[in-house]
This record gives structure tokens, C-alpha cells and sequence, in this order.
């Protein structure tokens, strides 16, 4: 699986968490379980590749934000996000929790890599 960043809008440090009933491993170490793992957006990177290990057949994604203080927000306010189905994945239009209903906060999309 690949993550992708495509946009970010917004002074908030901006992320991707997501857990499923497997384990995941980046670069073929394990990096999180069931309790999943968070993926922030960097200027060095834009894409992370992943794998799904134990046969997960459901991943739960949600965005996430810091707005400084050193605290994980998600779920909150106007956090809210558009799914498109895109070829081998999909991808997310996200609010963060500023409520002003424009989905431009992080954009990412999640792709199958064979």
C-alpha cells in the first residue's frame, strides 16, 4: 500500500492515521498494530510506503492535526472528509477541525502497490 500527499492547506502540522485488525510494517519493519499507526505530512516526503501484514480486511483511515501545542486532534469540530474511488484505491479530501467546509486541509490518497 502507498500513502500519498497531495496537498496541504493551513498552519497546522497536518497527518493520515490508520488501523486495521493486522500489523503494518514501513520498510519491512513493524511500525504499528491494532491500534494503528499516524502518518505526518514533511516537506522531505510525500509518499509512505506500507504493508499490511495478517490479512486485514478492513483499514480505517482518519486525518489528524497538531495546531502547535503538541496535541493529536481528530474527529473533532469540522473534521469531516469527501472519498473518491480512484483506479487501485482511493482518495481523501479532509477538513480539519476549523469549521469552514472546503475539504482542502490534507489531501491524500491511499493506492494498492503491486
Amino acid at each position: 500500500m502507498a500513502l500519498v500527499f497531495k496537498g496541504r492547506k493551513g498552519k497546522w502540522h497536518k497527518g493520515a492515521g490508520q488501523g486495521n485488525e493486522g500489523q503494518i510494517a514501513v520498510g519491512g519493519k513493524f511500525a504499528g498494530g491494532k491500534d494503528g499507526i499516524l502518518f505526518w505530512q514533511s516537506q522531505d516526503w510525500d509518499t509512505v510506503d506500507f504493508e499490511v501484514l495478517g490479512g486485514a480486511s478492513v483499514i480505517r483511515i482518519y486525518n489528524a492535526w497538531d495546531c502547535g501545542n503538541g496535541v493529536v486532534d481528530f474527529w473533532l469540530n469540522g473534521a469531516a472528509m469527501i472519498v473518491e474511488e480512484i483506479p487501485n484505491g482511493r482518495r481523501y479530501r479532509c477538513n480539519d477541525g476549523e469549521p469552514d467546509d472546503d475539504f482542502e486541509d490534507i489531501i491524500f490518497r491511499l493506492q494498492r502497490v503491486k
